[in-house]
């Protein structure tokens, strides 16, 4: 176990956005939160991350360093050094002239005992992760020149460098191409499955989910809808509670793909 969230529930500005949600984060799991907008995907995800405290339930990590014999801390834990975290919106200050390198550079450093030193095992890992997302192209480039989706391939490499034990994906293919879009889902899965990693992953298109996540969350209204493996997860009946409009579910191969079939 790696995180854990017990009848969880979350008020912000006397706002309901999460109620009574349990679930639980296995290491090796591929997680996918799937939900339309608003449904509190995001909040929930960070939750998992530890960002955010319960004003009702608890969340426990097994990921701090000082947790023993499955001994769990509760909010706020916030292993970052543990956790690759990937938002909709990457906060940064324009005014200072970071180029692409730089954010990536911070998937190795900023949990650093000694912040300043930065040595030759990493710059191999991030000149991998910048060769991983092909942007090594954009290395002198500034981040804050760069496009949104090109802005989101430098935040995945910097995750991706990072080598964090859980990772994090908030709509990672947002702003992507399509192209783009299917490459990232199986760079995801190539992550998870290659270099075992965990990951949960938050999206409202369950075709940008690789064939490896093998879990499966649907929220609705800060609520979980349903949850299981894809296979009894993912179907039509469930998708069309989901979204509230008939919706028809294709899978080819391991993989699942959703479309409207008009409105009710």
């Amino acid at each position: 176990m790696l995180v854990e969230l017990k009848e969880f529930s979350y008020i912000r500005s006397k706002t309901q956005i999460l109620k009574n949600i349990s679930l639980s984060v296995k290491s090796g799991d591929f997680l996918g939160i799937v939900g339309p907008n608003g449904a509190g995907k995001s909040t929930l995800l960070k939750a998992v991350g530890g960002d955010i405290k319960p004003s009702e339930g608890e969340v426990r990590s097994y990921l701090h360093a000082n947790a023993v014999n499955n001994s769990a801390y509760k909010t706020n834990f916030r292993p970052a050094d543990k956790i690759g975290f990937l938002l909709q919106q990457q906060n940064f200050r324009p005014e200072v002239p970071f180029t692409a390198e730089d954010i990536v550079r911070f998937g190795k450093m900023q949990f650093s005992l000694k912040p300043n030193r930065f040595n030759q095992p990493d710059r191999i890992s991030v000149d991998k992760a910048l060769q991983a997302m092909q942007i090594e192209h954009l290395r002198n480039r500034l981040y804050r020149n760069l496009s949104g989706g090109e802005r989101q391939k430098v935040q995945l490499a910097r995750i991706y460098a990072q080598q964090a034990e859980l990772i994090l994906l908030d709509e990672p293919a947002a702003g992507l191409d399509l192209d783009w879009q299917e490459r990232l889902t199986k760079l995801v899965g190539h992550i998870h499955s290659v270099y075992e990693k965990t990951v949960v992953m938050v999206t409202h298109e369950i075709d940008h989910l690789p064939d490896c996540c093998n879990k499966i969350l649907l929220m609705k209204e800060g609520t979980p809808l349903a949850s299981g493996s894809p296979k009894d997860i993912l179907t039509s009946e469930l998708l069309s509670k989901l979204y509230e409009c008939p919706m028809e579910v294709v899978k080819r191969g391991n993989r699942f793909h959703a479309f409207s079939t008009g409105l009710t």
